[in-house]
């Protein structure tokens, strides 16, 4: 499946019926790892490792938890997205049970399958980051599943694993190959409606890569988030930089 961009590089909606890829919706609502670490003037410095000093300044520090208050202006939207909170939660065993017969199926495990679905607490916390300040967009990572391919036979592997999600009823929205463009972050994410109309997103990745993005994100996190210091930012990034190192290329992967 050839990937396609829009505007700014962002993964296009897949029509099926014309076989195109238009200017459809796509649920990709994070501040990526490229986003964070593409400041030119500041490369040079991000690229040094850390010293060990500055490693325990970076792990030593708490990252604060933001309370939310919800405001009564507010409160048409709040009930608009717990009311989908519930939608996702009622699909979700459904939906895992699909996913559970497509990795039997075709031999590729699930990581993290204990997180399948984002926590009430995490989900209301990126509503009120993401959506409150916007008009009405449900989130489309709140349901979300890695599978994990081989280093030798991505294509293949990852190429079955869309057809069998489409043979059950899956829409394709939107692939997005960040190995096309090897960075801070590099994966496969897909965009995905089930057929009971949950968007939802699919990852695909390595054992060993799925390793360095979970090393990578919570300083990811803290990198992000606009309230920390401006030293621990700047450790953060350093930080995720020098962890993009052991990302390691499976065979064929721009091709999907």
């Amino acid at each position: 499946m050839a990937e396609k961009k829009g505007a700014g590089g962002a993964p296009q909606e897949y029509d099926e019926e014309s076989g195109q890829y238009g200017s459809g919706t796509s649920y990709r609502q994070n501040t990526s790892y490229d986003e964070i670490l593409k400041d030119d003037k500041a490369k040079a410095v991000k690229e040094k490792s850390l010293t060990e000093e500055e490693n325990k300044i970076l792990e030593e520090y708490n990252i604060l938890k933001k309370p939310i208050k919800r405001r009564p202006e507010d409160e048409m939207k709040w009930a608009q997205y717990d009311k989908d909170y519930e939608t996702y939660s009622a699909n979700e065993p459904q939906i895992t049970a699909d996913m559970d017969i497509i990795s039997k199926q075709l031999n590729m495990p699930l990581i993290g399958r204990d997180f399948r679905l984002k926590g009430k607490g995490s989900y209301d916390r990126k509503v009120n980051d993401k959506r409150l300040s916007g008009e009405y967009k449900p989130l489309g990572d709140v349901v979300r599943y890695t599978f994990e391919h081989s280093m030798d036979n991505a294509p293949k592997q990852i190429n079955a694993n869309l057809t069998a999600l489409k043979n059950r009823g899956y829409k394709i929205v939107a692939v997005d190959n960040k190995w096309k463009q090897p960075g801070a972050y590099n994966g496969i994410n897909v965009d995905v409606v089930s057929p009971s109309g949950v968007p939802m997103e699919i990852q695909y990745t390595t054992f060993n890569n799925h390793k360095v993005k979970e090393e990578m994100h919570k300083y990811y996190e803290i990198a992000r988030d606009g309230r920390m210091p401006l030293k621990i930012k700047e450790l953060a990034e350093r930080k995720m930089n020098e962890l993009s190192r052991a990302w390691e290329s499976p065979k064929g992967i721009k091709e999907i």
